[in-house]
């Protein structure tokens, strides 16, 4: 009996070493797939990805996670060429967590997992103009969120979600917040993506990128800049960071170091294989408005020729009318002076 209880134990003991080393493997494959698409080697994250959906096909993190690479190129190509792939990933993984949720209702992870689903959904379906399925999305997937905080409060990656939902809505409700039930949140939005950022399992690098946009929106731009460069001590060549380091040197009336990093982000967009010329526009702008602020008006006046001169597909002009107009703008003040 003793020898057949050892048995069992060695057998036990050896699931729980193979369990570990595989749940590690998953992890650590998780941790290489994000820093790879923060590095922008997307063919490289998607490959790891992918590889997670083979190790567990029922499970809900491959399919997230390789969804959240299609979203990452998608916003930094500026391009929705990889939407329906995108789409389908999160449909998996939707139904997948609520399998996870359905087997275990206390399974905290598979909350966190259904929530960001929704979550994205929510952005997605907000940035295409599909404003009530969007708060549909944002409201479900809010709450999920907080019911995987209520079930484990050490789900950091949960606060991201939350605190960038709280404050985004505050902003959008801040004329109306002597109304019953709708409070400003902002601030402890804040705190919640800055814990997120600071404790995040996944999402670290994500909120750390949230948090410089919040911050900037909300006035404080030497913070805002601090996390933008905390962000670019591990990942120096990433425009998700540079783009915010940028516009915070821009809004601190440092031009001659938005300049820089706006160059920097120029140079790098068109090394790129995929370029539809949107990011290279914008660029070209606020080079433009840099001049400009320092009086070096012929090179502004430059910039603004450069942008007329660059042709782009029709979609690709019908979102840029507004920079355009701005353009058109900039060079009469430059004539005027």
């Amino acid at each position: 009996m003793k020898v057949l209880q050892a048995s069992c134990l060695f057998i036990i003991l050896s699931m729980g070493n193979h369990l570990f080393a595989y749940v590690s493997e998953v992890d650590s494959l998780i941790g290489r797939g994000i820093d790879q698409s923060i590095r922008q080697n997307y063919a490289e994250a998607e490959s790891t990805f992918s590889k997670i959906i083979r190790l567990e096909k029922n499970h809900p993190r491959g399919y997230f996670f390789l969804a959240a690479v299609v979203q990452s190129k998608m916003m930094d190509f500026e391009t929705d060429r990889w939407e329906e792939s995108f789409l389908s990933l999160l449909k998996k993984a939707e139904h997948y967590a609520k399998k996870l949720i359905k087997q275990n209702k206390q399974n905290a992870w598979a909350h966190f997992y259904l929530g960001s689903v929704f979550s994205y959904r929510a952005f997605y379906n907000g940035k295409s103009k599909e404003y009530i399925s969007a708060i549909k999305y944002g409201l479900a997937g809010i709450s999920s969120l907080e019911k995987a905080i209520k079930l484990d409060s050490t789900v950091y990656d949960a606060y991201f979600g939350i605190g960038s939902y709280k404050y985004w809505r505050s902003k959008l409700t801040r004329y109306f917040n002597w109304l019953p039930l709708i409070s400003d949140e902002r601030k402890p939005g804040i705190e919640m993506v800055k814990l997120s950022a600071q404790k995040g399992k996944y999402t670290k690098y994500a909120a750390i990128n949230e948090l410089t946009w919040i911050l900037i929106d909300d006035g404080k731009v030497t913070e805002a800049l601090k996390w933008a460069k905390l962000g670019l001590q591990n990942y120096p060549h990433s425009r998700f960071f540079l783009w915010g380091a940028a516009k915070s040197y821009y809004n601190l009336n440092q031009f001659n170091r938005a300049l820089e990093y706006y160059n920097i982000i120029l140079t790098s967009v068109k090394n790129e294989e995929i370029n539809n010329h949107y990011n290279e526009i914008i660029c070209y702008y606020k080079i433009a408005q840099c001049y400009f602020h320092l009086e070096q008006y012929e090179k502004s006046l430059n910039y603004c020729d450069d942008i007329t001169k660059i042709k782009t597909s029709s979609g690709v002009k019908d979102r840029l009318n507004e920079i355009f107009k701005k353009v058109r703008e900039l060079k009469e003040k430059i004539k005027a002076k």
